[in-house]
C-alpha cells in the first residue's frame, strides 16, 4: 500500500479500499447517476494468507452475507425517493 493510501485511509477511519467501486462511482458521478455499493471482503490482498487461498475459503460466508445484505438494502430503498435517502 502506498503511503498516499495509507495516509486517506487513516484520515477517513476507513477500514477497506476498494478500487473497482471507485471507478463506477466516478462514471456515475460523470453522468449524475445515483450509486449505491453492497460489497464484501473475500480476501486481504496485503495481509499473511495467499489471496486465492483466503478468497476460497471466505466465499460461501461473504456469499451468505451479501444474500441477506441485499435484501435488507432493497427493503430499505424500496418505494422512496432518492431524497429520501
Amino acid at each position: 500500500m502506498s503511503p498516499q493510501d495509507e495516509a486517506s485511509i487513516l484520515a477517513n477511519g476507513a477500514t477497506i479500499k476498494d478500487m473497482e467501486g471507485a471507478a463506477v462511482a466516478y462514471v456515475a458521478d460523470l453522468f449524475s447517476v445515483p450509486v449505491i455499493f453492497v460489497k464484501a471482503v473475500t480476501d486481504i490482498v496485503d495481509g499473511e494468507k495467499p489471496t486465492a487461498e483466503e478468497f476460497l475459503q471466505n466465499l460461501v460466508a461473504v456469499t451468505a452475507s451479501l444474500d441477506q445484505a441485499v435484501s435488507q438494502v432493497i427493503d430499505f430503498i424500496n418505494g422512496k425517493c432518492l431524497s429520501d435517502l
